[in-house]
């Protein structure tokens, strides 16, 4: 895990926010299913992998709401990412935010 935060930060670093973005991506997902050990016969959406964390108690309502903004803005970066011109800093700021979220998870694994 150490391995993917350091490439992370080297993406953010360097300015190669796509690559952060779907670094990031796949581990605050992973980690909300992780965080609910479902069965690996259950296949989830990042979504409903929210909604069952929340469900069961495993994260709060301000960590909901955070995880359920930034996956649709994610989803709206990922599709629109060769159909439109994306504004960098907007990307930046949105790779900070998941970042911020990526710590409010890991918090509230401990």
């Amino acid at each position: 895990m150490q391995n993917i935060h350091k490439k992370l930060n080297k993406s953010i670093e360097k300015e190669f926010y796509f690559e952060a973005l779907f670094i990031l991506a796949s581990l605050i997902e992973n980690m909300i299913k992780q965080k609910i050990l479902i069965e690996i016969k259950e296949r989830l959406t990042f979504e409903t992998a929210i909604d069952k964390a929340y469900n069961e108690k495993l994260i709060s309502e301000n960590l909901y709401d955070l995880l359920h903004n930034w996956r649709e803005e994610r989803n709206s970066f990922v599709h629109n990412l060769i159909s439109k011109n994306i504004e960098e800093d907007s990307l930046k700021d949105f790779i900070f935010d998941g970042k911020n979220i990526l710590n409010k998870i890991e918090e509230s694994i401990k």
